[in-house]
């Protein structure tokens, strides 16, 4: 494993990014990709945690084949055990140096917390309830409407940026860097939070 720099890797991603916004990608999948690593293994250079949500498809957004990003999603781009123990495999046992945290425009999961207001049962509710403090910030800011909804959703990927940052794990890998971006779900652009 010789994993690349957290700065070559997040270059990497702006770079794809550019690629996919201006419909010049150049990643098809292909059965001998498939079969090689198989063979071969991953050896993703960036993780990506992102939402669930099927316009989100990071290794499109990203310009990336295959075994490029080590993937994790989950509704509201939230995280609980699994998810931070996910990242952490990809960190200590896969070498990625780059952790990107990317919220994306009109998330359902963010505006579903803004309008419920604890309404939702099941599981659900406890996304809803990692989101709910993002909301709150939001809201004592005085906003509301799709002004609420965006800095919701800003907040939201701040506030799972700052989860992983706090993981014991996490905290001593060297020039690990775990940052937060959103994706534009209209332009296909990604913002990043440097």
């Amino acid at each position: 494993m010789n994993p690349i720099s957290a700065s070559e890797a997040l270059a990497r991603l702006k770079a794809g990014n550019e690629k996919y916004v201006h419909e010049q990608y150049d990643k098809p999948i292909r059965l001998q990709d498939i079969a090689e690593l198989d063979e071969k293994g991953q050896h993703p250079f960036a993780t990506v945690l992102t939402c669930s949500d099927s316009r989100v498809p990071p290794e499109l957004i990203f310009d990336c084949g295959l075994g490029e990003i080590f993937t994790i999603r989950t509704a509201g781009n939230v995280v609980s055990d699994y998810e931070i123990g996910s990242a952490e495999y990809a960190a200590e046992h896969l070498g990625t140096r780059l952790i990107l945290v990317m919220g994306h425009s009109h998330c359902g999961a963010v505006a579903s917390t803004v309008e419920e207001h604890g309404g939702v049962h099941g599981y659900l509710a406890h996304i809803l309830r990692e989101i709910e403090p993002s909301v709150d910030e939001a809201r004592h800011e005085g906003l509301s409407g799709d002004a609420l909804v965006r800095l919701a959703e800003d907040l939201n990927v701040r506030h799972t940026v700052k989860r992983l940052r706090e993981n014991e794990v996490l905290r001593e890998l060297p020039e690990l860097l775990i940052l937060g971006a959103k994706y534009d779900t209209h332009t296909g652009k990604v913002a990043f939070f440097e």
